[in-house]
């Protein structure tokens, strides 16, 4: 899947050798429009410098006790892919009004990650080194702030540690590279959402997909130091803002092996799928439905009908969330519902014929022949019939009524063995 037609993309290649830093150019893509838009900051990081198989890691190195208790990823790269291509292919030009303005992009691999266009120009994606993100983040603080209107959305993927009810921090690249002070070069997520109140911009996000928890070794060291890309306010100032991490504190987030996490298509989802509960002409997405879709969805049996089979992990708001219901995104019409149908017991599936009726319009919406998965698809909203009937006479059919609403619908209808 590759971005379409990046005609704004302001990326400009790297010096062969370069490191990250100041030199380093992180704007993805930019409309160039003025107005209120939409404004996002993707971070991944599955390459870690310290870390064991890491270009800069030294075995049994003076004071380091905490570098063998990580790894190097291969999920965060191809998340952060997959959110930079679901941002530019689908929320560019929504008709509803609000759109995407522009996206910063940090993302350390093994290799280095590049984005195509249709006219086939490669744009390059700068390291998520300290100096990376900083620069990153001080662009996508400066269009965030340009107007009041904005959304900020901000993203990341990658090692994450928490000890107890304290702040999760954010491990980049060249973390631990200082063993006396380890998490210099990580970033405290609670100082990022709380200095985040300065910003103009008065609907805010937060995705993180990041363990919450810590090595033994940290829970003797009492306060974990992490930078603070800004400084929180002094008296707080309202913002429409929701948090949500991928997992529960004191728990670790999954990934497939070089594959898009579950907490990253749950969120794209969440982000194009508005409320079909909502009132007037716009299907909206908010800050109050985003964050519980995604928990809805991360749960929902279609989201990954690969086979691969994670660890569960449980969807989270922060404390931090002081969402009001704000508006992120706009559509003109109502959406479809993906959903997941299957039969119990599951031997017969395979004979198994199925067809949904638009109850609300009295006619029928689509069918499927008999196969040996459960039923993928998309539904209307609201009221509709689900009936499953066996050509060989082995299972007795049934019928089942459901309701379709977002963000999603599941059902195992049981059918009985004649």
């Amino acid at each position: 899947m590759g971005a379409r037609g990046l005609s704004h993309v302001l990326r400009l290649p790297r010096a062969a050798g370069s490191q990250g830093g100041a030199a380093d150019v992180t704007t993805v893509w930019e409309s160039g429009q003025a107005g209120p838009a939409a404004h996002a900051l993707v971070i991944g990081v599955g390459a870690y410098d310290w870390f064991p198989g890491g270009t800069r890691h030294v075995k049994g190195r003076k004071g380091d006790r905490l570098s063998k208790e990580f790894t190097q990823l291969a999920s965060p790269p191809a998340s952060a892919r997959a959110l930079c291509e679901g941002l530019l292919e689908g929320f560019r030009n929504l008709p509803g009004g609000m759109s995407l303005g522009s996206l910063e992009a940090v993302v350390s691999a093994r290799e280095e990650m590049v984005l195509k266009g249709d006219d086939g120009a490669e744009v390059p994606i700068g390291p998520a080194t300290l100096a990376g993100v900083e620069e990153a983040f001080d662009a996508w603080y400066d269009r965030c702030n340009g107007h009041p209107d904005n959304v900020a959305l901000f993203f990341f993927c990658g090692h994450g540690v928490q000890v107890g009810r304290g702040s999760q921090i954010l491990l980049l690249q060249d973390t631990g590279e200082n063993v006396r002070d380890y998490f210099r070069t990580a970033v405290d997520l609670r100082v990022l959402v709380e200095g985040m109140e300065k910003n103009n911009a008065r609907v805010q996000c937060f995705f993180v997909d990041a363990c919450r928890f810590a090595p033994e070794q940290l829970y003797e060291e009492g306060d974990v130091r992490a930078t603070h890309l800004l400084t929180p306010p002094r008296r707080p100032r309202p913002r429409d803002r929701v948090v949500v991490h991928s997992t529960l504190p004191g728990t670790k987030a999954h990934g497939p092996l070089g594959g898009v996490t579950r907490f990253t298509e749950a969120v794209l989802r969440a982000l194009r799928t508005p409320d079909s509960d909502s009132a007037g002409d716009a299907w909206a997405v908010t800050t109050e439905t985003v964050g519980k879709f995604v928990r809805e969805l991360m749960a929902w049996p279609g989201l990954r009908p690969d086979g691969i089979v994670l660890p569960k992990q449980h969807c989270d708001f922060s404390s931090l969330s002081t969402s009001t219901g704000g508006v992120l995104f706009s559509f003109d019409e109502a959406p479809s519902v993906p959903f997941h149908f299957d039969t119990s017991p599951g031997e017969s599936l395979s004979d198994a014929e199925w067809a949904l009726t638009d109850q609300e319009h009295q006619k029928l919406y689509t069918s499927r022949p008999p196969m040996p998965e459960p039923w993928i698809g998309h539904g209307p909203v609201g009221p509709v019939r689900v009936e499953v009937s066996f050509a060989d006479g082995r299972f007795r059919g049934r019928g089942d009524d459901v309701w379709m609403q977002a963000p999603c619908r599941a059902r195992t209808v049981e059918v009985q063995e004649l």
